[in-house]
Order: structure tokens, then sequence, then C-alpha cells
């Protein structure tokens, strides 16, 4: 092959790669009013909506979708673990359980001969 035939290629490709329509990355993400996710485009962006531009876009990727927020047209990854809050305490009346093992309530036909009470807490 004649290094004519190459010119020509490189050439062709050349004149290909000048008409090809430049494409333009943009990451936006796209949210609900309340802050939930939609979506993620690069590109062929949705008309309407609402959607903020992700500079790094890691944090959408790494995280699940369901702890992710918009909010002030920022993205935040919500608190996964889930408050554990006593709900019970030890009180002088209440419920009378089994010293030492809170979980075994007595019924009022019941009796033990070490009883403690729990009540409810106002949380």
């Amino acid at each position: 092959m004649s290094s004519n035939f190459w010119e020509e290629v490189f050439k062709l490709v050349e004149e290909y790669d000048t008409q090809r329509p430049k494409i333009s990355i943009e990451n936006r993400l796209y949210y609900n009013e309340d802050g939930t996710i939609i979506g993620y485009w690069e590109t062929q962006h949705p008309n309407n909506g609402n959607y903020i531009i992700l500079e790094d876009p890691n944090l959408f990727f790494k995280n699940n979708t369901n702890l992710l927020r918009v909010q002030n047209g920022k993205l935040i990854l919500l608190n996964a673990k889930i408050s554990n809050t006593c709900r019970l305490k030890k009180s002088f009346s209440g419920f009378p359980t089994v010293k030492g093992h809170a979980a075994i309530v007595l019924e009022p036909t019941e009796s033990y001969n070490n009883i403690e009470y729990y009540d409810r807490t106002n949380n």
C-alpha cells in the first residue's frame, strides 16, 4: 500500500471528526420538590424539572439513591443509622417484669419473687 493511500485515509478521518457533532457532558441530577432523586443525565437533558449540576458525581454513584436528597441546591447524604432511643425506663410503677429480664412482662394474674418495674418515657 502506498503512503498516498494512508494519507487519504487520515484525511477522511479528520474530515469526519470535524463534522461530527460535539457532545458536551454536563452532570445533571434531577429531583422532586421534596428533594428525592428522579435521575441523572450527562447528555440529552430533559427540558423541564428541578436539577442541580454535579461537579463531582461520585457522591451520587457511590451511595444508595434512597439516602440522597437535594437540599438548598446541594446533594446531601442522609444518616442511615436508625436512632436507638429507649422507650422504657426503670420506675417504681408501670409494667411489672422479671428482675434482670425486662422483656419478660408479668401478667396481672402472675406472680414472681424478684420484680422490677418499667414505664414509658415521653419520647
